[in-house]
């Protein structure tokens, strides 16, 4: 499911990890789960993309929200380059 791509580097992974594990309105019990985690990797990564492309937070946060919703059941990453190519 989760075929994460070859060029997410260590680095992006400490900082994301760091993201979910400070932050409080993500529940604990989520943090636990694997599946839910590389959904949030994607997240940031597709965010970290379409910041770069100039997309204002708004409409960041409505692809993500989209993003999030469409990843369930699905590789979380290709959802993210489906969204990059729509959007960018």
């Amino acid at each position: 499911m989760n075929s994460r791509p070859d060029f997410i580097r260590p680095q992006d992974l400490i900082r994301w990890n760091k993201a979910i594990d400070s932050d409080e309105s993500v529940p604990f019990s989520f943090k636990d789960m694997a599946p839910f985690r590389e959904i949030l990797f994607a997240s940031f990564y597709l965010v970290e993309q379409l910041k770069k492309a100039g997309l204002q937070s708004d409409e960041i946060g409505g692809v993500r929200y989209q993003h999030g919703y469409q990843s369930f059941g699905n590789n979380p990453w290709d959802i993210a380059e489906e969204l990059l190519n729509e959007y960018t």
